[in-house]
């Protein structure tokens, strides 16, 4: 594996799992020259208070406010997201997209798309021992990846805890469905256009503006 694929496959397994941000989408980056590890900490810290405080309610169902206040503890500290615009994402764009994912989300169960118990844990699994290769290696990758995960120890995020916390097991889960769910809409894309990403993309923006205008979301009050 090159040094330069390895970032982008780190987003997904420290982002999307560790910090439970919404389904992949808003992700800690693993590059060179990465900012120190302590933000990390600091915003699985955010992800654990007050879980009562909701941003939004989609169809009822609360988006934390932690969510929002964990992205923020990151990017202040100079930390990138996922790639390109999604670097400079305001809080209201964030938060956007974490009601973009819930409604995948909930889309993706009444299709009946959400994996079993059993897969996600094989899968959090497997995530783990990849992880865990990497944190064994003499590389900067290596590092990088031990010193976040130390800033980790001791709570649910912690490496080992990767196939039984119920945090994590729910966003492998979420990343998971919504993945499964993706596919499922991208499919209904006329055969001809699927090499086009523009027309895939937009074909999926409209699937989930029809999501939005049939739901129910409510913003809390900031």
């Amino acid at each position: 594996m090159t040094t330069t694929a390895r970032p982008r496959t780190l987003i997904f397994a420290v982002g999307a799992a560790a910090l439970a941000l919404g389904a992949g989408l808003v992700a800690w980056q693993l590059q060179a020259g990465a900012q120190d590890p302590e933000p990390y900490r600091e915003a699985i810290l955010e992800l654990s208070d007050d879980p009562s405080a909701v941003a939004a309610t989609v169809n009822g169902r609360p988006i934390p406010a932690a969510k929002l206040d964990a992205f923020a503890v990151l990017q202040r500290a100079g930390s990138t997201f996922g790639e390109g615009a999604a670097a400079t994402m305001t809080p209201d764009e964030v938060l956007d997209q974490l009601i973009e994912n819930e409604l995948m989300f909930q889309e993706a169960e009444r299709r009946g798309l959400v994996p079993s118990q059993d897969e996600v844990v094989a899968y959090a699994r497997e995530t783990e021992e990849g992880l865990k290769a990497v944190m064994a290696e003499d590389s900067d990758d290596g590092k990088r990846v031990r010193d976040l995960f130390e800033q980790v120890r001791g709570t649910d995020y912690w490496i080992d805890n990767y196939d039984s916390s119920p945090l994590l097991l729910d966003g492998f889960r979420r990343t998971m469905a919504i993945g499964k769910l993706r596919v499922e809409v991208e499919s209904e894309v006329p055969m001809a256009d699927r090499e086009n990403r523009d027309k895939v993309v937009a074909h999926v923006d409209s699937f989930v503006d029809e999501l939005r205008a049939a739901a129910t979301i409510e913003i809390a009050a900031p």
